[in-house]
């Protein structure tokens, strides 16, 4: 390549004006021919790595720095990321030096307290996020991490409100994204490029042949099958028996290498339960151990208000009062539903005053009235609670359990009420960054040929008959190699995939981040 070189740009941590390291005063050296790797996955900067000696490039930890490279006279940005390894200003001999992309940082920034985004498209709320975190300045003042709208695409899925941030990690809000664009399969990538600038896409399609680029023979990695996993068993709580209520995630991968099994317990912003739609009628008790339909069938209102899950008195509710001892509310569906959240309460009385409170009974009825699963008693006053069933049902029962003794009235009233069955779709989604199953043909693919970040594939193909049958393979990273020359690796399957890991890493960093209180999906 004509006048090849490359420079370095090193800005202040807190921003700023950068300092420009031509490469004759970089100190990098070729390190038995390594050169500067730099490595970007998804679109996103990843890993950069060379060796140099510190007191002469003068890069402290954590140092912003940016690779500019010149080809035929154009200046490109191929990598931008922080020092995290290497930096000792006394070292004569030569340090490993090792970057990060910034988007390392997304779980080291937070959203503002009281961070609101309506229900909207995904990219838009994406957007404010970004805009939130920059103009809070943590990134530095200026921004090291510059924003540009157009670079938020379009992700074709909405997103559910965001009512409070609470402080979440970017990280967080990140991956709930990224778990609805799973669900409705669209793979979204989020990261800093090369040139500074956050972006949000989904995943690039494009097909690039490599065929006639090939500066070495692709070398063939081993498989790694050291940790494989093919399915998550998600832990959900307790039954009311004390076992365990679990659902099991499984990879299309598992009908190959069977059922492996990874244990986990869902984040909080992970949503899992979805409100079983149903009818209600007022019964009343027969007697002789049934619960019956009253006839006529008094009117019933919408329970619209009372769909949020949140046991309370404050919702506006359904109220009923009977001349009958005994007066209950049963709730049919069709699905099966594995937990349930009420709030109510009961009166028994005479007519002309509200009466007396009195016990209530949460249970499950049969097909036929007879009550078949007691759920929970209550003493007088307010009755609520939030029960898993030991059993899936597609019935339950609110009502008194006994009257006063003079009591020709009950009044009923349901403040709270939502059957809640198991949906899989976020848990699926999640599950998808834990699967692990072997790469069959991993290989480092290098070529001659410089293409530049924004004209990255999101595939590679190679036909070759001198290396065997065509190998077509999505790329989990992309590593420019600047020594002599600037050669461009495609690496595909790899043991240590960095866009999954990086992925991985969103759930599995957040322990001590704080939760969106407020994602509804």
């Amino acid at each position: 390549m004509d006048d090849l070189t490359y420079q370095l740009l090193a800005y202040p941590v807190m921003g700023g004006e950068p300092r420009v390291i031509p490469a004759r005063e970089s100190f990098i050296s070729a390190d038995g021919g390594n050169g500067l790797r730099l490595q970007l996955a998804r679109g996103d900067c990843r890993e950069a790595t060379w060796t140099a000696v510190g007191r002469d490039l003068a890069l402290p930890p954590l140092t912003p720095t940016q690779v500019q490279v010149r080809v035929n006279g154009v200046w490109t940005a191929v990598w931008f990321g922080e020092v995290r390894i290497g930096g000792n200003a006394r070292d004569v001999d030569g340090e490993s030096y090792t970057l990060r992309g910034m988007s390392r940082t997304f779980d080291e920034v937070v959203l503002s307290d009281g961070f609101a985004q309506p229900a909207q498209a995904a990219h838009l709320t994406l957007r404010a996020a970004f805009q939130d975190v920059i103009s809070s300045g943590q990134w530095g003042t200026p921004s090291l991490v510059l924003f540009d709208e157009a670079r938020f695409a379009d992700l074709g899925f909405d997103f559910p409100e965001v009512k409070d941030g609470a402080q979440q990690t970017l990280a967080g809000l990140i991956e709930a994204v990224q778990a609805v664009g799973t669900r409705e399969n669209v793979d979204v990538w989020v990261g800093v490029r090369p040139d500074r600038y956050a972006f949000a896409r989904p995943a690039a399609q494009t097909v690039r042949n490599i065929t006639g680029e090939i500066s070495a023979r692709p070398q063939w990695r081993s498989p790694v099958a050291e940790t494989p996993y093919t399915a998550v068993l998600w832990y959900l709580g307790k039954r009311q028996n004390g076992r365990p209520l679990t659902y099991l995630s499984r990879s299309d991968s598992a009908r190959v290498y069977r059922t492996r099994i990874k244990r986990l317990t869902p984040g909080p912003d992970l949503t899992y339960w979805q409100a079983a739609p149903g009818t209600w009628t007022w019964v009343t008790y027969d007697g002789a151990g049934r619960y019956v339909p009253l006839n006529p069938q008094p009117p019933l209102a919408a329970f619209g208000v009372l769909r949020d899950g949140k046991a309370g008195t404050e919702d506006g509710g359904l109220g009923m009062t009977q001349d009958v001892t005994r007066l209950g509310l049963l709730f049919e569906t069709p699905y099966p539903f594995q937990r349930i959240t009420y709030t109510g309460r009961a009166y028994s009385g005479t007519p002309g005053s509200l009466g007396s409170d009195v016990a209530t009974l949460v249970a499950v009825p049969d097909e036929t009235g007879y009550v078949v699963a007691p759920l929970a008693e209550h003493g007088a006053g307010w009755a609520a609670g939030s029960i898993t069933l030991d059993a899936p049902a597609t019935r339950v029962l609110f009502t008194n359990r006994a009257s006063l003794g003079d009591a020709t009235q009950t009044t009923l009233v349901l403040t709270e009420f939502r059957a809640d069955l198991i949906d899989p779709r976020d848990l699926d989604s999640a599950a998808q960054y834990h699967y692990a199953p072997p790469a069959r043909e991993p290989a480092e693919l290098e070529t001659q040929v410089f293409v530049p970040p924004d004209d990255l594939p999101g595939r590679v193909r190679l036909d070759d008959p001198d290396f065997g049958p065509a190998y077509e393979r999505g790329l989990d990273a992309v590593e420019y190699r600047l020594t002599d020359n600037l050669y461009t690796a495609y690496l595909t399957e790899q043991a240590d995939d960095p866009g999954k890991l990086a992925q991985a890493a969103l759930i599995k960093k957040r322990d001590d981040a704080a939760v969106i209180t407020a994602v509804t999906a």
